[in-house]
């Protein structure tokens, strides 16, 4: 052994950097190996072994998640996963059956087709260049507070939310103007990452959201009374952030001694800056206001906030709108397609739960254990704070839901408040390592060196300055859940 050991490399042992690295991988690939084992051991016993319905439920269940565990697309492991629960219970025929008719049905439900508008109205949004014009007015009216600028970017971005609904397209378009301004002025870096990072937090609360849209359509609630209700709590977090925000830079100014650039402006200044946009308050008033007093219904409220999109596209573009137009249909055909994929393989899913009786199964454990209303919505905190580290929002919602439902129905939860909280709860996973996914987003942006202007940004910096939002988001959570009226609704 200590010979073999004297003709390795210099640097290469059993302690050495390589070596473990080696180990590491020969550790990751046998655990990819037990994976795909036990998932395709679920398989097969599905297809090919008779079980007890509920057996067969949970073996889907298992199936699926080892799918996830080795990075099958969610919407694909929850197609697949649901038609061998499926086959399993009600063999080829009823497979057959379910096929010829539900993914064309849940595709072509009411309650989704505002999806495309909506995602539509966002593109076009973001072609038109307003981020930078709603950046410049909040900093007009905030950039006098303590960490003005980190409070403007935060304000700004609920702004964006209530006309986009994207919390990647608001965090990303705002990121590339609000980073290199507080880098200029001054500002710390984690403060810097987390103001960006709380800009996107009210963009799937405030109307319109795109996972309300989608939960609706799971949970048969209505379009509209959904939206609305998540008027309040969006801003409610965005207030909340403000405030943490303000309190974190005072005390970083004091502490440091450096005063962080302020900006200078008149009232003249303040008041001619909101010429820049007033159109997006229009488009804001037409179609919040237009769904809280019921003129339209969600989805005639997203096609009113499409057309005047594109107004403003071809007003504040010109010569660049078609070319613009184009690149937004083609963004709203890609990300449409992806969302119903998602919204298709949730359904297959759902049936197989249904049919296996494992959801009936789990609501009557639920029932006997003695959960009261209350007590399981904080189990619910855990778990899904627990499933925000593997899962993005628009999984976390499509595989959980399902299975929730008939729960919160013997527990007699608000299906309209449900889907308020557990919005939220996916709004925290976007920023929870390691998948969070707006931490890459952002990690991503920041190494481009027109952004971070020369300084060093790492990952860590990224998700310390996201664990300020994690704690306002669990705040708010346990406020949803002691005073439910926020969305609306009694206790």
């Amino acid at each position: 052994m200590v010979r073999l050991l004297e003709k390795l490399p210099a640097g290469v042992g059993p302690t050495s950097p390589t070596s473990r690295t080696s180990r590491t991988t020969s550790i990751a690939t046998i655990g990819v190996g037990v994976l795909l084992v036990s998932g395709t051991a679920a398989a097969v016993a599905l297809g090919f072994l008779h079980w007890d319905p509920i057996v067969s439920g949970f073996l889907t269940i298992v199936a699926l998640l080892c799918m996830l565990l080795v990075r099958v697309p969610i919407g694909a492991a929850m197609g697949i996963a649901g038609v061998l629960g499926v086959y399993s219970v009600q063999g080829m025929r009823g497979l057959e059956s379910m096929l010829e008719s539900l993914p064309h049905d849940q595709a072509a439900s009411w309650s989704l087709s505002v999806i495309p508008m909506f995602v539509l109205m966002g593109m076009l949004l973001w072609r038109s260049g307003v981020t930078s014009r709603m950046y410049e007015t909040a900093g007009q009216w905030l950039g006098w507070l303590p960490g003005g600028l980190a409070v403007t970017t935060n304000v700004a971005g609920a702004g964006l939310s209530a006309a986009s609904g994207s919390t990647i397209g608001v965090t990303y378009a705002l990121g590339r103007v609000a980073v290199p301004a507080m880098i200029a002025a001054n500002y710390p870096t984690r403060l810097t990452l987390a103001s960006v990072m709380m800009v996107g937090s009210s963009a799937q609360l405030i109307p319109p959201s795109l996972l309300l849209v989608v939960y609706s359509g799971l949970a048969n609630t209505v379009v509209g009374d959904q939206l609305v209700a998540g008027i309040l709590p969006g801003v409610l977090i965005a207030v909340v952030n403000t405030v943490v925000l303000v309190v974190w830079a005072a005390a970083a100014q004091k502490r440091s001694g450096v005063s962080f650039d302020r900006v200078q402006t008149t009232w003249r200044g303040r008041w001619m800056s909101l010429g820049q946009v007033w159109p997006v308050a229009v488009l804001i008033a037409v179609v919040v206001g237009g769904l809280y007093l019921g003129w339209f219904t969600a989805t005639e409220a997203g096609a009113v906030g499409a057309f005047m999109s594109l107004v403003y596209l071809f007003v504040y573009q010109r010569g660049e709108a078609p070319r613009a137009l184009k690149q937004a249909c083609i963004d709203t055909v890609s990300t449409v397609g992806a969302i119903f994929i998602l919204v298709i393989g949730a359904a297959v899913f759902s049936r197989a739960m249904a049919l296996t009786g494992v959801t009936r199964a789990i609501a009557e454990w639920v029932a006997d254990a003695g959960f009261g209303t209350m007590s399981f919505a904080f189990l619910l905190i855990v778990v899904f704070m627990v499933l925000g580290l593997f899962l993005e929002p628009m999984s976390m919602m499509l595989l959980t839901v399902p299975v929730l439902l008939p729960v919160l129905g013997a527990l007699d939860v608000d299906l309209i408040w449900f889907g308020v909280f557990i919005v939220l709860m996916g709004e925290i996973a976007n920023v929870t390592p390691p998948v969070g996914i707006l931490l890459y987003v952002v990690h991503r942006l920041t190494r481009d060196r027109e952004v971070n202007l020369g300084r060093e940004i790492t990952l860590k910096d990224v998700i310390t300055g996201a664990m300020a939002f994690v704690w306002t988001g669990i705040t708010l959570a346990v406020l949803l859940i002691l005073f439910p009226g926020i969305v609306g609704v009694s206790g």
